[in-house]
């Protein structure tokens, strides 16, 4: 049994009235009835409030005028509660009660989901665990309208089901009320892949396929996802482990088209998905796009370089966009595409240690293999030789290497001189192919270069919110999970956009950090409990004002 108030809004006004309600549990559902209704007490003055307390003290016996003593006020512990404040005031801007509400108003589920995904959304931002660390890890958090009482294992389990098959309706509805909360721009659109594998052997999505983590021996799948110039996602899809990534574009584009009515943009994406054998895709849906060359399969590319004027950063046509990117555009297009030049002076020296280090590594390796070991005395040359190749792909040099082994302790090698300054000759240069006529050849090199906030996103995705591993077993779970890790990010870059927006030079993840120390103490008060904050500190109060937070409140209820 316990207060409550509610708040009813009438010709914009809004009406408080005060209750005592009790929860009861009907085939294991929570329902709160009311006891008594003390009406609408939004113009109470104070002193007839304090007329109500005395009259209710007198009928307990407990004297409120008396004070408290020592024995009356008993802590029952401290809840985390300042990231999920701040999460939750995202949560709320993009009107997301509201939609699952309608989501779910023709499902009879038998749960609270929203609260079941909001908990594994907020978990993955500030404590990602699995689904069974997630219940015991829900008990110890204040989460704005979520009750951990009211949430079973089963639950999230439950819940993953439902995001998967809402995340089409989900992404609709974020598009369209994103922008009332950015300025939400489309100019530019960025398209990327990733892949996840598993540790077994997965879903029937899974499969072998080209690993970006490294885990050819793996089942997987892979990941596509559209996100705007500053990096907010609009979309992804899951596709299976095998599908090569010029297969995954015709989606993306119709998605492009029929969900979002995306009619105009500059279509960003690397040389292995939007290319000459792709580029009819694109062009049919009307846009313009940003595409790489690849530097070391196309043949072209070669003539391409050897028209740059050579680079020198004091005087030469190169053009200066930051201490890290250098352009120049040829004067004639080729093929009707404009071709713009960029390099990279830093990465060009960090891709060349990278190589010498790589090198050092594979020639080591060989090296083994003549040494009085087990490795140098294996008797199968076709079956080392096997073994050879397999490790030097992985390390990424075979092209460098010329070997064949004729017996234990018998391996010939040789360095391809010429492999490695035809690699050399493009360290830190990318060649970019553009048929938009709006871009300068600095926008050109700069919108190219976005396409790695798609590479950020993975990375955040993977490494901070936990894709990885993925512990379901059918399709549509592993779906609801992926979901759940880009609702995630989403959030995240909806924060990360309103800091910037608000000159704030701060990371999403590092304001989720610094409101780590407010906390709520859960207290017993003379036999009544009650929920209060920690005393926010300044920064805190300014910066949920400015994310949009109007009235910060000490005082809470049980969720």
């Amino acid at each position: 049994m316990f207060l409550r108030e509610k708040k009813i809004y009438n010709n914009n006004q809004t009406y408080t009235y005060l209750q005592i309600v009790e929860s009861v549990k009907k085939k294991g559902k929570v329902k709160q009835n009311v006891l008594l209704n003390f009406g609408n007490i939004t113009y109470w003055p104070p002193e007839k409030m304090e007329r109500l307390i005395d009259d209710l003290a007198l009928y307990t016996g407990y004297h409120h005028r008396g004070g408290l003593s020592e024995r009356d006020i008993d802590p029952q512990g401290t809840l985390d509660y300042g990231a999920h404040l701040l999460l939750d005031i995202i949560w709320k801007q993009l009107s997301l009660g509201k939609f699952w509400k309608r989501y779910l108003s023709k499902r009879a589920l038998g749960f609270e989901v929203e609260m079941a995904i909001k908990a594994m959304v907020y978990n993955r931002l500030t404590d990602p665990k699995s689904k069974l660390a997630l219940d015991e890890w829900i008990k110890r958090q204040y989460i704005p309208g979520v009750d951990p009482d009211m949430l079973k294992v089963h639950h999230y389990y439950r819940a993953l089901d439902v995001v998967a098959e809402s995340k089409d309706e989900f992404e609709e509805w974020v598009y369209a009320h994103i922008t009332n909360l950015l300025n939400f721009d489309l100019s530019l659109v960025f398209y990327d892949l990733t892949s996840s594998y598993f540790e077994g052997e997965g879903p029937e999505i899974a499969c072998p396929g080209y690993s970006r983590d490294n885990r050819p021996d793996c089942n997987q799948i892979q990941i596509g996802l559209l996100v705007n110039s500053d990096g907010i996602p609009i979309s992804h899809v899951v596709f299976d482990g095998a599908v090569s990534d010029q297969r995954t574009l015709p989606e993306v584009i119709s998605q492009m088209l029929s969900r979002f009515n995306i009619k105009q943009c500059i279509f960003v994406a690397d040389d292995g998905i939007v290319n000459t054998a792709t580029m009819s895709l694109v062009r049919d849906a009307g846009y313009k796009t940003i595409y790489s060359a690849s530097m070391h399969k196309e043949k072209s590319v070669q003539d391409i370089l050897e028209q740059a004027p050579e680079f020198n950063s004091r005087s030469s046509p190169w053009k200066k966009i930051k201490d890290n990117l250098w352009v120049w555009e040829l004067p004639e297009k080729i093929d009707g595409y404009r071709i713009t030049i960029a390099f990279n002076p830093i990465r060009q020296k960090s891709q060349r240690v990278k190589r010498e280090r790589w090198l050092t590594e594979s020639k080591s390796y060989l090296n083994s293999f003549n040494a009085k070991t087990k490795r140098g005395a294996k008797k199968n040359n076709q079956k080392v030789e096997m073994q050879i190749d397999k490790w030097l792909r992985r390390k990424g040099t075979r092209k460098y290497f010329e070997f064949s082994r004729k017996g234990p302790y018998r391996l010939k090698f040789s360095q391809k001189e010429s492999a490695i300054q035809k690699t050399s000759a493009v360290d830190g240069m990318m060649v970019l192919r553009t048929d938009s006529e709006k871009l300068s050849t600095a926008e050109v090199a700069l919108g190219y270069r976005t396409l790695t906030q798609v590479e950020a996103a993975f990375k955040e995705i993977k490494n901070f919110i936990k894709l990885r591993p993925i512990r379901h077993w059918t399709d549509l779970r592993v779906k609801g999970h992926v979901a759940v890790c880009v609702m995630a990010y989403l959030i995240e870059s909806i924060l990360d956009n309103l800091l910037t927006q608000s000159k704030i030079r701060m990371t999403a993840r590092r304001a989720l950090g610094l409101f780590s120390s407010l906390t709520v103490v859960k207290l017993n008060l003379a036999g009544k409990q009650l929920y209060k904050t920690t005393q926010p500190t300044e920064d805190q109060l300014e910066l949920l004002r400015i994310i949009g937070l109007s009235k910060f409140e000490r005082i809470l209820t049980k969720t």
